[in-house]
């Protein structure tokens, strides 16, 4: 029987083919694209010429295009869409694929050519000098110049590392789906918006729950459970479920996983010769230096700080004024924050939520992008999907040419992670003949309801802008190698297109253009706006 995964992915537009992936192939495709990689290092190996770009960097470009293939579908999925069944089988591969790039990245024949090479750049240009350079850099950092006793110890310590992230983040979005704040009285609803009683609703009957209202420990849940319900023991409850999520005494306990990643990464960063695990993990940036960090945090951290002490004072008094006796404490913070706008300032969040349906958002964000780079996008309404509510769209620029496709995932669930991330299931390349980029932004805003769509707050929308701007980083990428593709950029440069395109978001033209209300289409008035923009300052 065919494993899809090892075939070309002879869809129209390149795509994985979801439909026909099951689960048993993943392990059998690893197994076959790890030895398949293993060949195409030893071909390089065996190769008698004199080490040059084309038979050492180049080639080591070129290989293993299988596994990353392979690894792209599943580790997408794995963050997205996971289950047991994935989680079991990422355990079993994590350390596979840790012994195997070790046995790249330490070998010790291998590097004496891309050093022969990193030596030797006269007749390169300017991408095959890049190239070269990042492919030299990362083998250092990766233990190219340790001793056969060091380099031991250091593939072990990656297997352990590699093993404990894996652990860390399956515990972590467990976590997250087992707790459940279960409210019986509708007296303790008192605050919360109609949306989040309804979703509250929706989320206790999936459970079986005839009576009562169900929140979980999802950002969707916490932030506006904190900041309008009226119940402080309740807030107390489900801020609390959220950041002590793998510190509770169980089988999903982080704690010594997290010591041992932290003993583990000192040990690292010793081996190969830093000082501590920041020192490593700054190479390859722009900071360069922990002294530079450090510099840069006491810029903001001392007039942050005394701003953040004068907010507390206001809530404070607040919590006084209002015959209350206890300190302001975490779980408090958002609930205040929002009762000192709507005093200060006459605006509440919920304000804004019927004028930025996600509809109109990602509008805005298409119609931008349109205008500063003079490309389309255009709904595709057949094509491979992992989950029904993935979305497609087919990227051309003014003469109709494919730039790439730009997949959707926007709504929160169970098995997906948090937060919001950009990332690719092929990165745009020349290399092996051209390739555009499949590329897909994965977020948790809030689902539709019966009676309205997705309704997001402000942050949401800023997060879809800045996703997106992440997006665009890896669809007009234009470059021969892939290893420098999209957001192949240092790690504190990858941020500047994302930031650069939330800024649009707070533009009044096109707030005014597509900021609209959902059941009259009435245009954000200017008034609220102005009102959103001055309780910014607090």
């Amino acid at each position: 029987m065919k494993n899809p995964l090892l075939e070309n992915f002879d869809n129209e537009y390149g795509m994985p083919p979801f439909e026909l992936i099951k689960e048993d192939h993943y392990i059998p495709a690893f197994n076959s694209a790890i030895k398949e990689h293993a060949e195409e290092i030893k071909s390089i190996l065996d190769n008698k010429e004199e080490p040059d770009f084309e038979n050492t960097i180049n080639a080591l470009e070129k290989s293993g295009e299988l596994l990353s293939k392979v690894s792209r579908v599943f580790y997408n999925l794995l963050s997205a869409h996971s289950n047991d069944n994935l989680n079991n089988i990422a355990s079993e591969i994590s350390p596979l694929l840790s012994r195997h790039n070790d046995s790249i990245s330490l070998n010790q024949e291998l590097f004496v050519k891309i050093n022969k090479v990193y030596e030797s750049q006269e007749n390169l240009d300017d991408e095959q000098k890049r190239l070269v350079k990042v492919i030299f850099d990362n083998f250092k950092l990766r233990g190219a110049l340790l001793d056969n006793t060091q380099r031991e110890d250091l593939k072990t310590m990656n297997e352990k590392l590699s093993s404990l992230s894996l652990k860390f983040n399956q515990n972590t979005l467990k976590e997250t789906n087992n707790f459940k704040l279960l409210i019986n009285h509708s007296s303790d609803l008192d605050g919360l918006p109609d949306d989040l009683i309804e979703l509250g609703k929706k989320q206790a009957e999936a459970e079986d729950i005839e009576n009562g209202w169900l929140f979980k420990a999802s950002r969707e849940n916490l932030y506006p459970f904190l900041t309008f319900s009226k119940n402080r023991s309740l807030r107390e409850k489900i801020y609390k479920g959220y950041v002590l999520r793998g510190k509770n005494k169980n089988s999903e306990n982080n704690e010594h996983h997290i010591k041992e990643m932290f003993s583990l990464r000192k040990q690292k960063a010793k081996l190969l010769g830093f000082d501590c695990h920041a020192d490593l993990a700054l190479q390859n940036s722009m900071a360069e230096t922990t002294t530079n960090v450090i510099d840069l945090l006491d810029q903001v951290w001392k007039p942050a700080k005394k701003r953040a002490n004068q907010e507390i004072s206001e809530m404070q008094t607040l919590i006084q004024k209002e015959g209350n006796n206890f300190e302001l404490e975490p779980w408090d913070w958002w609930f205040y924050s929002e009762k000192v706008r709507k005093e200060k300032y006459d605006f509440s969040e919920e304000d804004m939520r019927p004028f930025l349906s996600l509809e109109n958002i990602r509008e805005a964000a298409f119609t931008t992008a349109e205008r500063l780079f003079d490309i389309k996008f255009i709904k595709l309404d057949k094509f491979p999907k992992y989950h029904e509510e993935v979305e497609a769209f087919k990227v051309v620029d003014e003469k109709k040419n494919i730039v790439g496709i730009f997949l959707t995932d926007y709504y929160v669930r169970s098995s997906k992670q948090g937060g919001a991330w950009m990332t690719s299931y092929r990165d745009q390349s020349k290399n092996n003949g051209h390739k555009y980029p499949l590329i897909i932004n994965v977020c948790n805003f809030p689902k539709p309801t019966k009676n309205k769509p997705s309704l997001l707050n402000f942050e949401h929308a800023i997060t879809l802008f800045h996703e997106f701007g992440h997006a665009l980083h890896g669809l007009l990428s234009d470059v021969t190698y892939p290893s420098l593709s999209g957001t192949s950029v240092p790690r504190d440069f990858v941020e500047f297109p994302s930031q650069m395109m939330e800024n649009w978001i707070r533009n009044p033209e096109v707030l005014n253009e597509f900021a609209c209300h959902f059941e009259t289409g009435e245009k954000i008035p200017k008034e609220l706006m102005d009102k959103y923009l001055n309780c910014q300052k607090f």
